[in-house]
């Protein structure tokens, strides 16, 4: 199940994206507009890319490094890694009255020292402005991590996931699904669009934005090395 597409803030010619019943068209403007801080970290990827996988490493690398000092790292210890590192366009996790995060995500975050996301949204849909005054050194940009996998496999896993969802699954053969998602007709959109999507953001990533691109199939070979 799935919204009708919605098309993306940065006015791109591309073809809308679908969106999930749980992202507004509203979230879909304040996750555009919220303003970056040099410190934020951005887990980028089309669904079923390893996006939980990389949370979970760059979150034991952020906890370990905040607790430095604080004689352990009990008091930041999680149950689930959408505690520190929530899904980035989901209505629940923000105050659009107040046009930020809500309040438990900016606790926690402040506890981190940082922020951090997990988003599938395009990269014309991701914020591009930095708080205050503006930057351009690598020191002071917003870090984008770029995910990629081959598209098989994530055509299989995100069958497989939504096929197992208890409410707003998917109920069709996997041939169904394979049709619609190689169309673009699925949340998310085409796999290809979302890819052509940051091509820009490697050329140039610019207004503030750094970016690196890894690969699920890489992660798999040599973890360290990645």
């Amino acid at each position: 199940e799935q919204k009708d597409e919605t098309a993306s803030p940065g006015g791109t010619t591309a073809t809308p994206m679908p969106l999930l019943p749980i992202t507004s068209p509203q979230t879909v403007e304040l996750c555009a507009s919220l303003p970056l801080r040099s410190s934020d970290v951005f887990i980028c990827s089309y669904p079923k890319s390893g996006t939980t996988w990389t949370q979970h490493i760059v979150l034991s690398l952020l906890v370990k490094s905040a607790s430095k000092g604080r004689g352990g790292d009990d008091d930041l210890q999680y149950s689930h890694v959408s505690e520190y590192a929530p899904f980035y366009e989901v209505d629940g996790h923000w105050d659009s009255q107040a046009r930020d995060l809500n309040e438990t995500i900016r606790t926690n975050h402040k506890r981190l020292g940082r922020r951090v996301f997990n988003t599938h949204l395009r990269w014309d849909m991701l914020p591009s402005a930095m708080e205050g005054a503006g930057h351009t050194n690598d020191d002071t940009k917003a870090k984008f991590i770029y995910l990629l996998r081959d598209p098989m496999d994530v055509c299989l896993s995100f069958y497989c996931h939504l096929s197992n969802q208890m409410e707003g699954g998917y109920d069709g053969t996997f041939q169904d699904f394979f049709d619609e998602w190689i169309n673009g007709d699925i949340a998310f959109g085409s796999y290809s669009d979302h890819i052509l999507s940051f091509a820009p953001a490697f050329v140039d990533a610019g207004h503030g934005r750094e970016v690196l691109l890894i690969s699920y199939e890489e992660m798999l070979s040599d973890l360290p090395l990645v």
